[in-house]
């Protein structure tokens, strides 16, 4: 029983050093026990309210409730989702549900969720976009304006080869304009 208690110790003292919200809840989705950062974040009034009023700020269960998917599914449950809490306040959460008790039929009786607030990961990555979008932006004009210069650069260039043309053919005019007499001047 000292290694019990010794672990017990051990688990609490974990718990409370955790940056995340750590809680349980029976079958109804009733918050009956709370770790200290989720009594921090969400008000101490919080057990003993059901989540969807702890959270939301809803009257009844929400129609896509992750309790009923766990139930029927009977495994751990993760996914991320946005939160619009009751002071007003959008978070971002990843969220990690699981069975911790079932009742004598096999049925849930109690949940343990840990939800990691990821509301700054998700600001970086909804800023990355825009960089990206702006960033793609600038290729597109960029990409534009080389398309321009090369057309106008094709263009001077082949004036420049008509303007070679026109100078080789005119050496070539006058060259023989000037030999001509002059060979039958030397008497060649």
């Amino acid at each position: 029983t000292s290694q019990l208690k010794h672990l017990a110790d051990n688990v609490s003292s974990i718990i409370e050093v955790l940056d995340d919200q750590l809680f349980i809840m029976d079958r109804d989705g009733m918050l009956i026990w709370a770790n200290e950062v989720t009594l921090r974040d969400l008000g101490p009034d919080i057990v003993g309210k059901p989540c969807y009023d702890a959270f939301h700020g809803y009257s009844k269960r929400c129609n896509d409730c992750y309790l009923d998917i766990l139930t029927h599914n009977n495994t751990p449950y993760h996914h991320e989702t946005r939160i619009d809490l009751v002071n007003g306040d959008i978070k971002h959460y990843h969220i990690s549900t699981n069975i911790i008790l079932n009742d004598d039929t096999g049925q849930p009786l109690l949940f343990l969720e840990l939800c990691r607030d990821i509301s700054s990961m998700k600001m970086v990555e909804f800023r990355l976009l825009e960089k990206e979008k702006h960033l793609e932006q600038m290729v597109q004009e960029r990409t534009s304006e080389l398309s321009k210069r090369t057309v106008e650069l094709e263009k001077a260039n082949s004036m420049l080869r008509d303007m070679d043309e026109i100078k080789s053919s005119l050496l070539s005019t006058v060259s023989h304009e000037i030999r001509t007499p002059l060979t039958s001047i030397l008497g060649f």
